[in-house]
C-alpha cells in the first residue's frame, strides 16, 4: 500500500511528514533527550501506514514524537509522561486539539485509572514492567502496531537497554498467546511490531 523506505524515512502517502521537525533545535526547541530525525520519520511513517484509530504514547518526553504521531493520524493521541517538564509547546506549527496529555503520570498509574481499550498505535519510549506487558494486549484489537525506541543494534547484538527489554517481554507474551508478529527495523533506534491474532485474549 506504501513505498516505504526505512533508510530514508520517506513514505509515499497522503500524510505529510512535518517539514519542521528536522529544524527542531533551529526553532528554539530542546534538543538535548528528544528523538532523532531519523526516528521521527520512522514513527510518523509506521502510525501513517497503520491508519490507527487510537493512539496512545508511553513517554512524551519532549513532544517530538508525538507531534509526528498528531500529524500521521486522523485520531486522538493520548501521550504521558511520568515528568513532562520538559515537553515543548510546537501549537504554532501543528494543531494539537486531538492531543490528551496526562502529565505526571506512569504507564503503570494510567492502566490502573483508565478501562481504555481499542488502542491499534503504541509508541513507547519508557521502561515497561513485566505485570504491564499484558495490559498492551487486552487494551488492544486483535490487529495492533507497537513502536519501541531505544532498541540499538550494533552489529550481531542488540544492547540491553528498555527497548530489547519490552521487545523481548512483549514477544514473549504474544508467542505464548499465539499471535503472529511482522517486524521492521532501520531507523536510528527504533522498531516496530506489527502484533495479529484470530480472537482477543479473554
Amino acid at each position: 500500500m506504501y513505498d516505504r523506505n526505512y533508510d530514508t524515512g520517506t513514505i509515499q502517502m497522503k500524510k505529510t511528514f512535518p517539514p519542521w521537525i528536522p529544524n527542531w533545535s533551529k526553532l528554539g526547541f530542546i534538543y538535548y533527550q528528544s528523538i532523532s530525525t531519523t526516528d521521527a520519520k520512522f514513527i510518523f511513517d509506521s502510525c501513517a501506514e497503520a491508519n490507527p484509530k487510537k493512539i496512545l504514547e508511553i513517554g512524551t518526553g519532549k513532544g517530538k514524537s508525538t507531534y509526528c504521531l498528531l500529524a500521521a493520524s486522523d485520531c486522538s493521541v493520548i501521550t504521558l509522561d511520568k515528568r513532562n517538564s520538559t515537553f515543548q509547546d510546537a501549537s504554532e506549527h501543528i494543531d494539537t486539539e486531538r492531543m490528551i496529555k496526562h502529565e505526571k503520570t506512569s504507564s503503570e498509574d494510567y492502566f490502573n485509572l483508565t478501562v481504555s481499550r481499542n488502542i491499534d498505535f503504541w509508541f513507547i519510549d519508557a521502561t515497561l514492567y513485566l505485570f504491564e506487558i499484558p495490559h498492551i494486549f487486552l487494551r488492544s484489537p486483535t490487529n495492533f502496531t507497537v513502536v519501541l525506541h531505544d532498541y540499538w543494534i550494533d552489529g550481531d547484538t542488540v544492547r540491553d537497554e528498555k527497548g530489547k527489554q519490552n521487545y523481548d517481554a512483549l514477544k514473549q507474551f504474544a508467542l505464548m498467546n499465539n499471535y503472529s508478529i511482522e517486524e521492521h527495523y532501520g531507523a536510528h533506534c527504533c522498531i516496530e511490531l506489527k502484533f495479529s491474532h484470530e480472537l482477543n485474549i479473554v
